[in-house]
Formats: C-alpha cells, structure tokens, sequence
C-alpha cells in the first residue's frame, strides 16, 4: 500500500524567464494512515550555481476554491545545497489545514552560497504548455544517438520545444530570454531545438527509428531463419551420409555373410564327393576282391 495519495499533482504552468529554479511538480497529499494533508514541491536548479535557500509563497483552499488558512503562508527551504541540475524537495512535506484540497505555490526568491539573491518580483512571467517527449522505450537510445549529432547535452532533453513572444522554453526545462540564442544551463542550441525538438519532427524522428529498428528485427530474423535452415540442412546431410553408411555397412556385412555360406557351401559339397568318391573306391575295390575270391 502506498503511504500517501495523490489529491492534486501538476508542474505549474505559470514560469518565470530566466529564473534560476523551476518547480517542476507541485502536489497535495494525504497521509494514508493518519489522513493528514501534506503539500510538497519539487524544484530544478537550472542555474550553474549552488542553492541554499528557496523562499516560497503558499496558498491553499478548499473543494469550493475558498481560501483556507495556513500555518505558514510563507515557506523557506534553507539549511541544504542544492547543486546545478538537482531536483530537491521531494522529501519535505509541508503541513495543511484538513480541508485542504487545491494547493498552489509562488516561487519569491532563491539564495546562493556566494551571498547572491535572485528576487522573483523583478522578473518577468510567461505561460508554458511544455508536454514532455516521449519515446518508445525500444528506440530510446536510437533517438538519443541521432539527437547527439545536434546537441551538446541530450542527457537534459526532456519536454518539447516551446517560445513565446519575450521567452523559449528550452526542452530541459529552463525558460530562457528571447534574445538567448542558446539555453544559459544545458548550453543546448534554440536553434537545433526548433530544427528537431518540435512535435511534428520528432515524430519523423521517431518513426524513422522504428522502422530501421523493424528493419534490423527482419535481417536478424533472416539470418536467425537461414541459420537455422542451414543447421537442418547440415544436420539432414549428415543423417542422410549416416544412414548411407549404415547401409553400406550392411550391404558389406551382408556380402560378407554370403561368401561365408557359399565358402561354407562349396567345402561341403567337396566334403560330400570326396566321401561319396571314396566309398565308390572302396566298394570297387570290395567287388574286385570278391571276385578274385570267386574264381
């Protein structure tokens, strides 16, 4: 059984260009056990420094969408370093009233463990609709090794590319300034992500690698299915000159048993006419001796 369950999850679609975290999923749940709700926030350091604090605003209501009130409207994450490309947060639940139902959250401002402060008041927000690629698992790797030729960090290629008049959503995730020709995280080109990281050429892509991975899956097929028609033939051949010995050996032995029996046969029938001989001799000799005795 799963300890919590997931009332509300989703990756806000409300960005701040340039900022140097996202959150990338924000969700209520309920303690399974205990039936306390609990919201947690998972963010993204897109930035190339190491975090220390990440100050947030919350808000929360109930099923009709009437604010309830919290604790702690205002939430810090401090105490922690949280490297460039690190998703935190995952792991820290933050308490809500029981009639909590919708949760939502507001980035403020983020602490670096060189002093600086970014504020998000001064910055600019914009409206995303990022959906994230998916590949076929059986041609992932495929698709990355193409990706490769065009890209400096494929490892950070995760949503479909996206821009909107003052901003492009590069597709690690990080919203980049219109006039930033390449994404300040992942160093990923805005132009290669147009050429290839866009619905309608992924598809291509895709596709493309499904049918060489097809045609892959038919030549080893074919050569599984000739290999295993030469083994029946090679084996077949040889149970055929098997069976063709035996028979010879038969024929030999068959031979063989012949010439013994007319050998056998043959010293028989001399057998028979010397004796039959002999008794001929023998019984002229008794005649001439009776008649010599006779006269």
């Amino acid at each position: 059984m799963e300890y919590f369950n997931k009332i509300q999850c989703y990756r806000p679609s409300i960005e701040i260009v340039d900022a140097p975290v996202s959150i990338d999923e924000i969700a209520l749940l309920q303690d399974s056990v205990d039936k306390n709700m609990l919201g947690r926030i998972k963010f993204i350091n897109y930035s190339k420094g190491t975090i220390v604090a990440i100050f947030v605003r919350l808000r929360a209501a109930n099923i009709a969408g009437e604010a309830v009130t919290l604790e702690k409207e205002r939430f810090i994450y401090q105490d922690m370093k949280i490297s460039s490309g690190e998703l935190y947060g995952n792991r820290i639940p933050i308490s809500l009233p029981a009639d909590a139902r919708y949760f939502s959250v507001q980035l403020e401002k983020v602490v670096f463990d060189d002093g600086e402060i970014w504020d998000a008041t001064n910055g600019v927000t914009c409206k995303i609709s990022q959906k994230q690629i998916q590949v076929p698992e059986e041609v992932v790797g495929k698709v990355k090794k193409e990706l490769e030729k065009y890209f400096n960090n494929v490892n950070y290629v995760r949503y479909f590319y996206e821009e909107g008049q003052d901003f492009w959503g590069c597709t690690c995730g990080r919203i980049n300034r219109a006039d930033n020709e390449i994404c300040l995280f992942c160093n990923n080109s805005r132009r290669s992500q147009i050429s290839y990281l866009i619905p309608e050429k992924m598809d291509i892509l895709i596709a493309k690698k499904e049918q060489e991975l097809q045609k892959e899956k038919e030549e080893i097929y074919r050569a599984k299915q000739a290999e295993e028609e030469a083994m029946y033939r090679a084996k077949r051949e040889y149970e055929e000159k098997k069976a063709r010995q035996e028979q010879e050996e038969r024929d030999r032995s068959f031979q063989i048993q012949q010439e013994q029996l007319r050998e056998e046969a043959e010293r028989k029938k001399k057998k028979t006419t010397m004796i039959v001989t002999s008794v001929v001799v023998i019984i002229v000799i008794l005649l001439v001796i009776f008649i010599k005795c006779t006269f």
